[in-house]
This record gives structure tokens, C-alpha cells and sequence, in this order.
């Protein structure tokens, strides 16, 4: 304390030297404005040159490959930079999402790449898409693209991917049809040394028509020991085959004394999965599902509104400035509603997960089934729902925001 009050401070009067310079600091300022040259300033920075490509809004791609699978009703399709540069970085188990364009109307899916994240240096990515009876995106897709074609491709997103330490160095992945993207994109990734653990597939379908990437599957196993492949027939006995659906008894048969579980497939799959994951000596902590499609039957929830199953709902959109006054369907989600009158939104999982689609729910209700209702608790509180997921119960009024993709 004394050493401190001895400490003297030694104070320079600004002097009219000083005061000067203070005085001329602005004229002094445009005269080496004046030398300057008159190059454009430099607003582009090798940061952020990186930054936009390891995170695109979008990438125009170009299909280069189309591969059928006519049993499944399936085709991958290789798809390629359109200016021949590397495509975004990705994780296996990450997704990306497609703009399809559809009688002058853009619709956006999201895909998971199946390719390995080595070929990403190469501008190249790797999705499959199967056609549902009553999926008309879908089965636009897989009956209209072809060679040449040119698609809107975003960066990837998700956090469907292995972590070590939550992970560990086992993994079981119990995978229902179209989704064994997942699967293969993470056992293409161990094979190339883009990720370092020990993957045993189990893939289920209905009959041996119905799987896709059979001869894909098939290469990556036998070039790489550290990836293991059963498949599982629910409506077709072969030899070497299981039979029936996947469950608790068929993981316990193949999997590893110690590992995760990781779990990929349709709605009613995942349900069925819950189920028999729960029965497994096995953290919940180490059990991990993808994002849960919205249910297509909604009404089956435990906790819907039952008397809102198929009544018509007046729906007022307001987006930048604009008012639109639509029908919406209790049945299907607002997104969709959005769709079918060509309002242009955000949206990438479908499945209320990511929050690109955030809006604000003015009036009305609406209904979020639990296993899609990833809203924060301020949002719950202040009124943002997620439309890709929120099914109306009332007359609504909501506020979207415009879609920049």
C-alpha cells in the first residue's frame, strides 16, 4: 500500500503543439485519403473466401451419373460442382438439401449424402432418392432427372454423425430401406480414413428387390474389415439372410460387447425401434435416432386434438409485406399448406429439428408432436413455431420469413 502512494504519475501538458495536430487530424486524414489509389477496397479476405465455401447458401451442381434400383422404385444420382470446384466439406451422416424445380415452383428436400467425404474434395456428392406412392416430389425425381440436369444443392447440415467420445469406437446401425444412405456414406468414410471406428450394419427391407446399394454395400465391405453388413428380410427367408424385422434379439446376436446404437428409417420403423432399443442392456445416452419424419398420420399421435382430424383451417400468411389468406389442412403440416399456394419459405429438415423455418405464430394453435418439437424454450414462450412440423387446430395467422435460397 505505501509503495503505491509513493508512485508519482508524470503528466505532459498538451502544449499548442499538440493542440495543433488535434486541430489539423481531420485535414490530415483526407490528404492521405487524396494520395490513395484508387483501387476498390478489399472486401473479400481469404477467411472469408473459405468461409463460403465450407458454408454455401447453395451449390450448382450437375447431374453426372444416375444409377436405377427398379425394384426399390430408387436411383442415386452423382452429382458435380458446375464450376469444377471442390464441394462443401462434409461429415458422414450429415444431409443436404435440394431445390426441385416443378412447373415454375421450387421445392426443397432434404437428402443424406451417401458418398464419402473424400469425394467432396473432387466437387462431387452422392444422394439416393426413392419415389413413394404418395411422395409427388419424389416420384417427380426419380421419373424426371436425368444426365446433364442442373440442380440448387445447399451445404451440409445435421449432427447425425460418430463422436468419439459419446460414440465410442463400436457402432451398431439398425437401418429400415431407403435410409441406409446414412450407414453407407459412414462406412465409406472409415474405409478412406475419414473416420476411425468399427461400424456393423443391419439393414433391413421387405424382400431382396427391395434393397438399395446392394452392389455398393457389397464393395465397401469387402474392401474394408472394419465395416460388417446383415441383412434382414421381414417378408422373404434366404439363406444367410436374416428374417423378419430387426430387433432387440438380432442386435444382441451381432453386436460388439461394447457400442452404440445409432438408428435410421421411416416413422413407423423409428417407432418400432423405440420399442426394441428399449430393451437393450444398453446407456439411452449411447442410443441415438435420426431426425423423426412427421408422422403422415398425425391424428395417431397420443396426444392430438382428435376432433381437429380432417377439418380445413383458414390460414393468413404474412411475409414481407405481403398477406396471403390460404386453407390448411389438419392433416398435414403448415409447410405444406405453404407449398400447395406457392408461398416460397425457408425450410431444410422437414422434420422441426434445424429451425430454418422459424416463424411466429400471431393467432390461432397449432399442434407439434413431441418427437418433432426441437424448439427452444423462449420459443415455446414466445410464440415461434416451426411450420414444417406444426399441424393447424384453429384458424391461424403466421408470420413466415421470405426464403433467400
Amino acid at each position: 500500500m505505501s509503495d503505491n502512494k509513493n508512485k508519482k504519475i508524470k503528466v505532459t501538458p498538451m502544449g499548442v503543439t499538440g493542440m495543433l495536430k488535434f486541430k489539423n487530424l481531420g485535414e490530415d486524414r483526407l490528404k492521405v485519403i487524396e494520395k490513395a489509389p484508387e483501387a476498390d477496397i478489399v472486401s473479400d479476405y481469404a477467411i472469408n473466401a473459405m468461409a463460403k465455401r465450407n458454408h454455401p447458401d447453395y451449390q450448382e451442381m450437375v447431374i453426372e451419373n444416375i444409377k436405377e434400383y427398379p425394384g426399390a422404385n430408387a436411383k442415386t444420382f452423382v452429382l458435380k460442382r458446375a464450376d469444377g470446384e471442390p464441394a462443401a466439406m462434409f461429415r458422414a451422416g450429415q444431409y443436404v438439401t435440394v431445390v426441385h424445380e416443378i412447373d415454375g415452383y421450387e421445392y426443397v428436400r432434404p437428402y443424406t449424402l451417401m458418398s464419402s467425404p473424400e469425394e467432396a474434395k473432387y466437387g462431387k456428392y452422392e444422394i439416393t432418392i426413392k419415389g413413394y406412392p404418395d411422395g409427388f416430389t419424389s416420384l417427380w425425381a426419380v421419373s424426371q432427372y436425368k444426365i446433364g440436369d442442373r440442380l440448387k444443392v445447399s451445404g451440409p447440415m445435421g449432427h447425425f454423425y460418430h463422436e468419439p467420445l459419446r460414440d465410442g469406437e463400436n457402432v451398431v446401425a439398425a437401418i429400415g430401406g431407403s435410409s441406409i444412405t446414412v450407414a453407407l456414406a459412414m462406412a465409406r468414410a472409415i474405409r478412406d480414413g475419414n473416420e476411425d471406428f468399427n461400424l456393423t450394419i443391419l439393414y433391413g427391407c421387405a424382400t431382396k428387390r427391395d434393397i438399395i446399394c446392394f452392389d455398393a454395400l457389397s464393395d465397401v465391405v469387402a474392401e474394408c474389415d472394419r465395416v460388417k453388413l446383415v441383412h434382414v428380410l421381414a417378408n422373404e427367408k434366404r439363406p444367410d439372410y436374416e428374417y423378419g424385422l430387426i430387433n432387440s434379439y438380432i442386435i444382441n446376436k451381432y453386436a460388439p460387447q461394447d457400442y452404440s446404437l445409432i438408428v435410421c428409417g421411416n416413422a413407423g420403423f423409428m417407432e418400432h425401434m423405440r420399442k426394441e432399443s428399449s430393451k437393450l442392456f444398453i446407456p439411452s445416452r449411447k442410443i441415438r435416432f435420426e431426425l423423426t419424419p412427421v408422422p403422415a398420420e398425425v391424428w395417431k399421435c397420443k396426444d392430438y386434438p382428435i376432433e381437429c382430424k380432417g377439418r380445413r383451417y383458414k390460414l393468413v400468411v404474412r411475409q414481407g409485406g405481403k398477406e396471403f389468406r390460404i386453407t390448411a389442412s389438419a392433416n398435414e403440416p403448415l409447410m405444406v399448406a405453404l407449398e400447395k399456394a406457392r408461398i416460397k419459405a425457408p425450410v431444410a429438415c422437414r422434420s422441426g429439428e434445424c429451425g430454418f423455418c422459424r416463424s411466429k405464430l400471431l393467432e390461432g394453435s397449432v399442434y407439434m408432436p413431441e418427437a418433432n418439437d426441437f424448439r427452444r424454450a423462449s420459443d415455446v414462450e414466445t410464440g415461434y413455431i416451426h411450420p414444417c412440423a406444426a399441424y393447424p387446430c384453429s384458424d391461424v395467422v403466421i408470420d413466415v420469413p421470405c426464403s433467400y435460397m
